[in-house]
């Protein structure tokens, strides 16, 4: 309560401040997430009201505290909260200057000593989530991925400006404290893929199977360690490293139709190939009938939006269906990472990470047999 009670005072200084009024009231909102849509932090929503002219007036942000929890263990040591407070003091802002014709996230206004965030609440502008079990439609998915697209190329034009050397955003998964931690980490995502197997023996064909056990079981952590990493023989891009539905928020007009999109929670930020956050966002958050019918118009979509940016932002690169198709061979297992292992964190509603492997949800068990049985056919397996 203390650590909340710091946040108020903080944001209620800096509003204050800015907007030259006064802060009547306070009011905190708490269980605002879902179980299950957020294993690192613990949302708050602040309500005030203040005080302009005669009038009375209301203002909400959402306060963003680490959870100090069993999840604890494993995200404090893949110093996420430093690499979103470093995103949102840093990256974000003079991705803005460099090109202010778009944002993609909510405005920041201070982080504690404790890492803490006071962010924006995008839902005073209208901007909302779609549910993950649903997943993302065609219009949706198409906005997400213009606006991804956009994205890569803005951190493109900051690469050339600033430099990659000067950047503080490595793998999020070289844990500083070696030994202990890293054993049990990596104890507990052999644990998952034990369970993916479990699941694959009942769901696909003997011969997928079988290439599951022998090929990936006994690499598959260090191979999805290595391949998130920056791309050496190709592009490489700033990723936004959690790009799924929980984190994309949209903006829908009187009719429902899908205007535009923002991102959030950049805590798993990092240099690569920007084919990680594709794979990742098509598997974790695209409807998979739709994928499977718009494949090839997704990655028309994704490769013009990224060229066309960055022919405005005069980045003197560009990124080919060539360039695309040699990293989905390269990063191939990197399937196999997300629908083994991330698609337990996505379609779980428990509150702890120990607790997903106690569970195996319909929807995990169909993903796994739809993906497993598309990545057959095209060879990817």
């Amino acid at each position: 309560m203390e650590e909340v009670n710091e946040l108020v005072k903080i944001f209620v200084q800096i509003f204050e401040k800015e907007n030259t009024v006064t802060v009547n009231k306070r009011e905190i909102e708490k269980n605002i997430v879902k179980d299950g849509d957020n294993f690192s932090s613990g949302i708050l929503r602040l309500k005030i009201e203040y005080t302009d002219g005669m009038q009375n007036l209301y203002k909400n942000v959402f306060l963003k505290i680490p959870t100090i929890s069993a999840n604890y263990n494993f995200t404090s040591n893949l110093v996420i909260f430093d690499r979103e407070i470093y995103m949102y003091e840093v990256v974000l802002p003079r991705m803005y200057e460099l090109w202010n014709e778009i944002t993609f996230s909510p405005k920041f206004y201070a982080a504690t000593k404790l890492k803490s965030l006071i962010l924006e609440d995008l839902s005073e502008s209208g901007f909302k989530t779609q549910d993950k079990k649903i997943k993302l439609d065609l219009n949706h998915s198409k906005i997400a991925l213009r606006s991804l697209a956009q994205f890569h190329a803005l951190s493109l034009k900051y690469l050339q400006t600033y430099g990659t050397d000067e950047i503080k955003l490595g793998s999020p998964y070289d844990i500083p404290n070696q030994g202990e931690t890293q054993n049990e980490m990596r104890e507990f995502l052999i644990s998952l893929y034990n369970k993916f197997l479990e699941v694959s023996s009942t769901t696909v064909s003997e011969k997928i199977y079988q290439t599951l056990n022998k090929t990936y079981k006994n690499c598959i952590i260090e191979q999805a360690s290595s391949i998130i990493k920056p791309n050496e023989e190709g592009l490489n891009v700033i990723r936004h490293g959690d790009c799924w539905t929980n984190n994309i928020l949209f903006l829908h007009d009187d009719e429902g139709n899908v205007l535009e999109c923002k991102m959030i929670d950049f805590q798993l930020s990092c240099i690569g190939s920007p084919i990680i956050d594709l794979i990742y966002f098509f598997i974790t958050s695209v409807q998979f009938d739709v994928y499977e019918k718009y494949e090839e118009e997704f990655f028309d979509i994704y490769l013009n939006s990224l060229n066309d940016t960055l022919l405005i932002l005069r980045v003197d690169k560009t990124y080919t269906r060539n360039d695309l198709n040699n990293d989905i061979e390269k990063y191939k297992t990197f399937y196999i990472f997300v629908i083994g292992i991330t698609l337990q964190f996505i379609t779980s509603n428990e509150t702890q990470i120990l607790n997903i492997m106690n569970v195996t949800s319909q929807q995990y068990i169909s993903l796994v047999q739809k993906w497993l049985n598309y990545l057959d056919r095209k060879n990817l397996l």
